[in-house]
C-alpha cells in the first residue's frame, strides 16, 4: 500500500452526522465518475459514514484510522497499565510502516 496514491477526495463542512448527511456526500464521490473504484474508506468510525459509504461503493472496506482506533482503546483501558499500551500501540504502528504492513514480517519482530 506504500506505492498507492493517497488523495483527498472531499472535505465537506458540516454539522450531520446521520447516515442520511453522509449518504449525501458519498452520492458526490460517485457523480465525480469514481464508480465504484473507491476500496478503501478510513474513517472515525462512525456508524452512519461505513453504511452510506459502503452504500454506494460497494466493493470497498471501511475502516477505523489508528488515531481513532488508539483513543478507543486507551478509554477500555485501565488507568494502570494505560502508559504501556499506549506504547505498546505505538510499537505495532510503527512496526506496520517498517514492514509495509507485511504481517509475516511484523509477528517475526
Amino acid at each position: 500500500m506504500e506505492d498507492w496514491p493517497k488523495l483527498v477526495l472531499y472535505i465537506q463542512s458540516g454539522d450531520n452526522e446521520s447516515e442520511e448527511g453522509w449518504r449525501s456526500s458519498s452520492g458526490y464521490l460517485k457523480k465525480r465518475d469514481m464508480k465504484g473504484e473507491l476500496r478503501l474508506g478510513i474513517t472515525d468510525s462512525l456508524t452512519g459514514v461505513e453504511k452510506a459509504f459502503q452504500g454506494k461503493f460497494l466493493q470497498s472496506t471501511v475502516r477505523r484510522c489508528q488515531a481513532h482506533l488508539a483513543r478507543y482503546v486507551l478509554t477500555k483501558t485501565s488507568q494502570k497499565i494505560k502508559q504501556q499500551v499506549a506504547g505498546d500501540l505505538r510499537s505495532i504502528y510503527f512496526l506496520q510502516r517498517e514492514c509495509n504492513g507485511d504481517l509475516r514480517r511484523i509477528s517475526e519482530k
